[in-house]
C-alpha cells in the first residue's frame, strides 16, 4: 500500500525520504553476519522485516547473536548488540504468531527445536535508530536462508531536479548467492501545460 499525499505549494517540509534496503543471502554466511542495511549521510531507521528459511539444522534458529548496530563510524561491535534474533523482535524463548504493531511474527512454522522457519517484524514507532552520518545494521547468523527489507528515512544525496537515483548491487547473477538493492527517489510533480 502507498500513501500519497499532496502538499500546499510553499508549505515546508521535512528534508528527509523514505528508503528501503533489501538483502538475500542463499545461505547466510556465519563468519560475517547477515548484512541488512550499510549507508552514509543523516537520518533514521524506522522498522524492518527479516524472514528465514531454516538450512542449518545444528541449533535453533534464533541462536544467532542478534543485531549489531553501529552508528556513526562506531566499530565497537558491542555497542549495540541483541543476544538471541527472537530477543530483537520482541519474543523470548522462541517465535510465535503474534502480532502487535511494533513487533511480530506473521508467519512461523515449527517442525521442531531445530527445525523452524518464519517471517518477523519490528517497528521502531516513537524511538526510531538516529545517525547522523552512517550506520551498519546487521545480525548474527547461521547458514540459513535470510532475507530482509529494512525501512529508512534519510536525507537524500543532492540530485539535479526531476531526477531518480537508482543503485542496483546485485552480484547473484554470477552465481553468487547474495543480493542487495536499495532505491532512492526523489519525484518533482510538473505542472501541467
Amino acid at each position: 500500500m502507498v500513501n500519497l499525499h499532496q502538499y500546499q505549494p510553499g508549505m515546508p517540509l521535512t528534508p528527509f525520504r523514505f528508503h528501503a534496503a533489501h538483502a538475500l543471502e542463499k545461505p547466510a554466511s556465519r563468519q560475517n553476519g547477515f548484512t541488512m542495511l550499510e549507508t552514509t549521510g543523516r537520518g533514521f531507521v524506522a522498522g524492518l522485516f527479516m524472514g528465514a528459511i531454516q538450512q542449518d539444522h545444528s541449533d535453533m534458529v534464533f541462536h544467532t547473536g542478534g543485531m549489531r548496530i553501529l552508528i556513526d563510524g562506531e566499530t565497537d561491535p558491542h555497542a549495540i548488540r541483541g543476544h538471541n534474533m527472537e530477543d530483537d523482535y520482541g519474543f523470548t524463548w522462541g517465535f510465535n504468531d503474534r502480532q502487535t504493531p511494533w513487533i511480530g511474527c506473521p508467519w512461523h512454522q515449527n517442525r521442531g527445536r531445530q527445525d523452524q522457519d518464519g517471517v518477523f517484524y519490528r517497528f521502531f514507532g516513537p524511538d526510531p535508530i538516529a545517525f547522523h552520518s552512517s550506520i551498519s545494521f546487521s545480525t548474527g547468523c547461521r547458514a540459513d536462508d535470510t532475507e530482509s527489507v529494512l525501512y529508512y528515512y534519510r536525507i537524500p544525496i543532492q540530485l539535479k531536479p526531476g531526477k531518480n537515483e537508482l543503485r542496483i548491487k546485485n552480484s547473484n547473477f554470477m552465481g553468487n548467492n547474495r543480493a542487495i538493492w536499495a532505491i532512492n527517489c526523489v519525484v518533482e510533480k510538473e505542472e501541467a501545460r
